[in-house]
């Protein structure tokens, strides 16, 4: 899925794999493949779900996803600096609440001001024990 880095939204529901519901759970390791169509020179790869499981009423914005791992060359200038592109990527799931999330990898290229986009829907199962994942746990020393 391509989309322009000046929208503030996207349809993950177009060209994204809607069709294919992927249930998973926190920890599980979820393989990716790339099929690339044009060559760019690679700044690196981002990582981002939604925080909050999802209904599927409308579009998400950016801003409810949140990054939780990303591969991105630092090295200046960015064109000259590139990281081979990668076709095949594995990733670990992070914690998230029992239900409909969307998983979102952004290619970075180092030569556009763009980045391509894959999405995918996932069913995050409820944890063992019962026990919500939306809830932070606070460990105090003695």
């Amino acid at each position: 899925m391509r989309q322009f880095s000046s929208d503030k939204t996207f349809d993950w529901r177009d060209g994204s794999k809607y069709h294919h519901v992927h249930k998973v759970k926190a920890g599980d390791k979820f393989d990716i493949h790339w099929d690339y169509t044009m060559a760019h020179k690679t700044r690196g790869y981002t990582y981002a779900i939604t925080d909050h499981p999802t209904d599927f009423s409308q579009r998400l914005t950016f801003n409810e996803l949140k990054t939780f791992f990303e591969n991105i060359s630092q090295e200046k200038p960015f064109w000259s600096h590139q990281l081979p592109a990668s076709t095949d990527h594995s990733i670990i799931l992070p914690e998230r609440e029992a239900g409909f999330h969307v998983l979102l990898e952004r290619w970075i290229v180092a030569d556009t001001g763009m980045a391509f986009h894959q999405s995918w829907v996932l069913e995050y199962e409820a944890s063992l024990g019962g026990k919500g994942l939306g809830h932070e746990h606070h460990h105090h020393d003695a």
